[in-house]
């Protein structure tokens, strides 16, 4: 590496390490590291609904409107490494809301470890939401994470589709 590279390392580094540490004051306690958000998550984190923080985002997002009726995927993503096993339709609960139908044995449930994310694919492609439909989401307080630890209390969230 040439002199001028490892200049542009060393800076690069202390913008990335030194400054921000700088700029906190004596009286504000350290925040932990926290793993920042790409600028699509970040409208989908799940806040009020989510008992011990345990759910990171979720894709619908809460509250998202006129999502598209031939949506395939919901995709829930957790902060930490989940328990497989208790991410099934008895712990996830869909409804959509024009009949007040349990969906949730309409999905094939995947739970990627490396990414903490749990993903609900309709098992027929040819599924879909219909129209002008609510779709109500429940995380039951029996999931559990890698531990055996399980949530306080159930977390929902909801979209509607066009």
């Amino acid at each position: 590496m040439t002199r001028m590279g490892k200049r542009l390392l060393l800076l690069l580094l202390a913008f990335c390490f030194v400054l921000p540490a700088c700029s906190q004051t004596e009286t504000q306690p350290k925040a932990s590291p926290a793993i920042p958000l790409a600028p699509s998550e970040q409208a989908n984190t799940v806040k009020s609904i989510n008992p011990q923080n345990w759910i990171r985002t979720t894709l619908p997002a809460d509250g998202a409107e006129n999502v598209d009726s031939s949506l395939k995927t919901i995709s829930i993503t957790f902060n930490q490494e989940m328990n497989a096993k208790s991410l099934n339709p008895q712990t996830i609960t869909v409804i959509e809301g024009k009949h007040n139908q349990l969906l949730q044995d309409m999905y094939l449930f995947h739970y990627d470890a490396s990414l903490t994310t749990l993903t609900l694919t309709f098992k027929d492609p040819d599924s879909s939401y219909g129209s002008s439909n609510g779709i109500d989401i429940t995380v039951s307080k029996n999931v559990e994470n890698s531990q055996g630890s399980k949530m306080s209390a159930d977390a929902s969230f909801g979209f509607s589709v066009k």
